[in-house]
């Protein structure tokens, strides 16, 4: 009922538009509609070398929408606006009188031997390729050939904000590559301690999965969601110095306490180890968030002189072995199907000690790859 109702439509547009044409007035058909805008808004999918993102880059914010209305002729636009925010009969009544003006100024005279305008919105009418007679058709498949044969295939865009590859980020990149040059260089040893925090959940799982053409994959979770569980790790290349569970998110409490709990455990390695002339200083370094950087945190470090405090510059998780540390042992988790709260600890900690050395020494020597690329403030970070 619908489709004869589009038809019926459809077809009243058509005639509509033929008696025009065969009108004896001189006329000009202008065509109006309003699309929406907005600044995270970007292709889903491009092209890119196979084996290479597709890389959009978006703001780190996603701002209000902009409507934008516009008015096209045969002979191009005649008038456009842009409005934060939806378009309401208000704002197209002041778009039809400034079109109005555009096109018949206000002195001059609106007779019947005056060009006539019609207006034509939302409904739209559907023509013969008239416009491309002069244009050659492509087929598919050599569009599929030419792609293939230059390694271009078609995936999902890479969202990156614009920010994250600014002057100001690339500054503060190359001078924590900097930094840790000049902690290197010190006569005192030193020893790099990476921190952060990540998040556990009983319904998260893997998405994709395989299985037979035409059934489906499946993947079992809890009814209920349940609480969200948060992790706070600290690894070296020795491996995961201390880790601590808790229900709900991460505070400056929390962290002050973990903070303190790894100090032990790092004296309770120096005494088990070899006697040393000189211990060596603990370098900290996570992300860049409020709560790293709060009184209670640089007060801590004040007080503690063994200890130095580096966060990592904004936009910039690749230096940070721990991320790839996080993936690891989230996916050995879930791995594990837990279907309970209780489950989900011990499957954490079980997860944990799966992960071993050798790894966690790869995602380090992985992480200080990417220092010539920090250092040179002409590459971009994708």
């Amino acid at each position: 009922m619908d489709a004869n109702v589009g038809n019926s439509g459809r077809a009243r547009g058509v005639r509509r538009v033929l008696e025009l044409e065969v009108a004896a007035v001189e006329h000009k058909f202008i065509f109006i509609d309003e699309v929406g805008f907005n600044l995270t808004k970007r292709r889903r999918r491009g092209r890119n070398v196979i084996g290479q993102r597709a890389i959009v880059e978006v703001p780190g914010q996603r701002g209000g929408n902009i409507t934008m209305c516009a008015a096209i002729t045969n002979h191009g636009v005649i008038h456009h606006h842009a409005t934060l925010g939806p378009y309401n009969t208000a704002h197209l009544i002041t778009f039809l009188e400034i079109l109005h003006n555009t096109l018949i100024p206000p002195d001059q005279t609106d007779g019947p031997e005056q060009l006539r305008y019609i207006v034509i919105w939302d409904n739209r009418v559907e023509e013969d390729n008239v416009n491309f007679e002069g244009i050659n058709s492509v087929s598919l498949s050599t569009i599929d050939r030419v792609l293939k044969r230059n390694l271009i295939s078609l995936k999902q865009a890479y969202r990156v904000p614009f920010e994250r590859n600014s002057e100001r980020v690339k500054e503060l990149r190359y001078q924590y590559v900097q930094r840790m040059f000049q902690l290197d260089s010190m006569e005192r040893p030193h020893e790099c301690i990476f921190l952060d925090e990540a998040g556990f959940n009983l319904t998260k799982r893997r998405r994709r999965g395989r299985n037979i053409i035409g059934q489906r994959s499946i993947v079992e979770l809890p009814g209920q969601r349940g609480g969200n569980v948060t992790i706070c790790a600290a690894i070296s290349s020795y491996g995961v110095i201390h880790r601590h569970v808790t229900l709900g998110p991460y505070n400056t409490a929390h962290l002050i306490t973990f903070l303190y709990a790894l100090q032990e455990a790092l004296l309770r390695c120096e005494e088990r180890g070899d006697e040393q002339a000189e211990h060596p200083m603990y370098v900290v370094i996570w992300d860049n968030v409020n709560f790293h950087r709060g009184p209670r945190i640089r007060e801590w470090f004040e007080n503690n002189p063994r200890f130095i405090n580096v966060c990592l510059p904004p936009y910039s998780p690749f230096p940070n072995p721990i991320e790839e540390f996080f993936s690891a042992w989230r996916w050995k988790v879930y791995d594990r199907n837990p279907y309970a709260q209780e489950n989900l600890i011990q499957s954490m900690d079980a997860a944990c000690d799966d992960i071993g050395v050798e790894a966690i020494q790869g995602w380090i020597r992985h992480a200080k790859g990417f220092f010539p690329k920090l250092f040179s403030k002409g590459q971009d970070c994708l």
